[in-house]
């Protein structure tokens, strides 16, 4: 009914004019005690709200979400992070929301902290940021705290922080996730190779807690094999072979490996050239991820839908920003585990 209720239906109800309930309705100009609460009386009765958007779109308001996020070529998994980030903003048009970013290399913590300091000298309303670095990411928080800057996590939660939301997967669990399908696969005597591969400095805090998770269930679920670790370096390809084969060596059948992130591609160019028969697990649903594990190169991908990430992350500062609702604290994104026989499924939804 509210709908067809007009300004002079109002007018006529208070017995005032219609200029003095437009007045009041989006507070502007003087307007008497008396017959501002007359107005008040009957917006009460009739329950009536204002139309939220169109009084926003008549205004001039504009607002700017800045992004920290990992730099992408075409095939990357920040490249389906980035897509939801645009389908969002693309939805958010009418209300004057636009995006700038800042990239940074994700294999290196120094190439954040110059994004973060780019972040700094431009001007922002409401901050999402990747959560690839423990220690900066904390810092950032409390200089955005210390403005009172909304700021929205995605990628993995960071405890003890004073984010307005978190959209991601629960990595420690998606972590214990792995370690249950490897132990389907070679048993709870085989051999797991955990493998890091990397090209650059140390490993993303996402990484350490899907690692974490991974370890937790190999421990209470009575693991008895031998856990072995690999620092993939793709600037170094004899030397990933030689080091590769040597933990290959003498190992049957019964032998697992998982990579944490999204590069277990490189895990199996690498089992490719060895030959050999290991059963392999990694995650994320990227172009050349997905081709492996039709050619039964992978076992199993685990996905933590980056696409929905991005786009829910850019829709609730959206509603906080225009409509100050405030999103909830922590929105986990399903764990999706795709097979070959599921994945082209999967693909569809992104």
């Amino acid at each position: 009914m509210q709908s067809n209720i007009r300004i002079v239906d109002i007018a006529r109800m208070a017995n005032v004019s219609a200029g003095t309930v437009d007045r009041v309705l989006h507070n502007r100009g003087q307007v008497s005690a008396e017959k501002k609460e007359k107005v008040e009386r009957v917006l009460q009765e009739m329950n009536y709200h204002p139309n939220m958007v169109a009084r926003f779109l008549a205004s001039k308001k504009s607002f700017t979400i800045r992004l920290i996020i990992p730099a992408f070529k075409s095939g990357d998994y920040w490249e389906l992070v980035s897509k939801g980030i645009e389908q969002a903003i693309g939805e958010l048009s009418d209300f004057k929301i636009s995006v700038d970013y800042s990239f940074y290399n994700q294999d290196n913590e120094d190439s954040f902290i110059r994004a973060v300091a780019e972040m700094k000298t431009s001007e922002f309303d409401a901050l999402i940021v990747s959560t690839h670095f423990i220690e900066p990411v904390v810092s950032v928080s409390s200089y955005l705290d210390s403005l009172s800057i909304p700021y929205i996590y995605i990628d993995t939660e960071v405890a003890g922080q004073h984010n307005m939301s978190y959209f991601g997967a629960n990595t420690y669990q998606s972590g214990a996730i792995a370690a249950k399908l490897l132990l389907l696969e070679i048993g709870i005597a085989g051999d797991i190779i955990i493998t890091n591969v990397k090209s650059g400095n140390g490993i993303s805090h996402q990484q350490s807690s899907r690692k974490k998770g991974f370890l937790d269930y190999l421990e209470q679920h009575h693991f008895q094999g031998a856990v072995r670790y690999f620092d993939l370096d793709r600037d170094r390809v004899e030397e990933n072979v030689t080091f590769f084969r040597s933990l290959l060596a003498g190992k049957g059948q019964n032998t697992g490996a998982v990579v944490f992130n999204s590069r277990v591609h490189e895990l199996v160019r690498l089992n490719e050239i060895c030959r050999s028969e290991i059963r392999i697990i990694g995650y994320d649903p990227i172009l050349k991820n997905i081709q492996a594990l039709k050619e039964d190169k992978i076992a199993y991908l685990i996905s933590q839908h980056p696409h929905r990430q991005g786009y829910h992350a850019v829709k609730s500062l959206g509603d906080y920003l225009v409509f100050g609702k405030l999103p909830t604290k922590v929105n986990y994104m399903p764990i999706d585990i795709l097979i070959k026989e599921n994945v082209d499924f999967h693909t569809k939804l992104i």
